[in-house]
């Protein structure tokens, strides 16, 4: 945003191996902006809660760990002003249970730590041992031979066209709960874990999503996700087979 250049070494695109394995269950959130006026680390602890009352020992993080420095820190509480400090809030204050991974994908509020601050905020998050970081704006699991997208942009672009080489698409970044689907793919949204507020014209729906994948000797070929509203106290299910 300086017109300064800087070198190509954030890495984007990772693949995280999880082999062979025939059902993968998970929680996936998203957005949760550490260090934000509007965070809620109650909303993480009932996550965990629900993970560790129903044997689920991934959650999936689609971006915006931290709040970052996209507005000059002007929407941050005033002992998290800096990107470090925000870092250490994550270290120290992320919910730990050692049954559970992270498997964290960083967004554009995670990216401004770098393209304002030269700050690559992977290498310090990468200390926990209960998170996998793998990487900005877009990056798949793969298992057996399938992938599962997950994105988060990390610049002015629409990010929510669905990657046609993937039947699940996982997508943070709106701080809504979407579920779109055709024949072949499915694309859903994933709500905010804080309380961030854009105004009355502005849908934002906080919460998490339940997910359970299925795979056989032919792929893919089952999908059931819960959507946990925070805020209603309700739930919606989608399922899928193929």
């Amino acid at each position: 945003p300086d017109g300064r250049i800087r070198p190509r070494d954030i890495k984007y695109g990772k693949i995280l191996d999880l082999g062979e394995e025939e059902t993968f269950k998970f929680i996936c959130i998203a957005d949760p902006h550490f260090g934000a006026k509007y965070e809620n680390l109650e909303y993480l602890e009932r996550v965990y809660e629900y993970a560790r009352n129903n044997g689920i020992n991934y959650i999936v993080v689609l971006g915006d760990l931290i709040e970052g420095n996209c507005f000059d820190y002007s929407r941050c509480l005033p002992q998290y002003k800096s990107i470090n400090s925000q870092v250490e809030h994550v270290l120290s204050d992320y919910c730990y249970d050692s049954n559970i991974k992270n498997i964290i994908l960083l967004g554009n509020h995670d990216f401004s730590a770098y393209t304002k601050e030269g700050i690559d905020i992977s290498g310090q998050l990468s200390t926990r041992k209960d998170f996998s970081i793998i990487g900005y704006r877009e990056a798949y699991i793969k298992i057996r031979d399938e992938y599962i997208t997950l994105k988060h942009d990390v610049y002015k672009i629409v990010s929510w066209i669905s990657n046609p080489g993937t039947k699940r698409n996982l997508i943070g970044h709106s701080h809504q709960y979407r579920v779109m689907y055709n024949d072949d793919s499915i694309m859903m949204k994933v709500p905010t874990l804080s309380d961030v507020y854009a105004g009355e014209e502005y849908v934002i729906n906080k919460g998490f999503v339940v997910c359970e994948v299925k795979f056989d000797d032919f792929g893919m070929y089952y999908i059931d996700t819960e959507y946990i509203d925070l805020e209603r106290d309700e739930t919606i299910k989608f399922k899928r087979t193929f």
